[in-house]
């Protein structure tokens, strides 16, 4: 249904990326009749920022032992390290008397 909208509304004929086509829709009101098809654009679109980040902060942290670790430990290691200005700003005595009194 999408196909057929798109190539039978002559707004979409100078669409030639996903980001023209996802302003396209929004202009258009198309993401409101088609919330899935935008939300995969939506997410195409970011894939290649959120891949790049994460690659970063691996490359940064030289994390590749992380595939002999728990998936869980190497997660919480690679928030700490992307979230780093949260982190600094947390008193190391505070997170000593919690791991305590545990």
């Amino acid at each position: 249904m999408f196909i057929l909208h798109v190539r039978s509304t002559s707004e979409f004929s100078s669409c030639c990326d996903l980001e023209t086509l996802a302003m396209m829709m929004v202009k258009t009101e198309a993401h409101l009749t088609f919330p899935l098809v935008y939300r995969l654009i939506e997410l195409l679109l970011v894939l290649p920022v959120a891949t790049a980040k994460t690659e970063r902060a691996f490359s940064a942290r030289n994390l590749e032992f992380c595939s002999e670790i728990s998936g869980e430990w190497c997660s919480d290691m690679m928030l700490c390290y992307v979230e780093k200005a949260i982190f600094k700003g947390i008193d190391d005595g505070n997170i000593l008397q919690y791991f305590e009194s545990m």
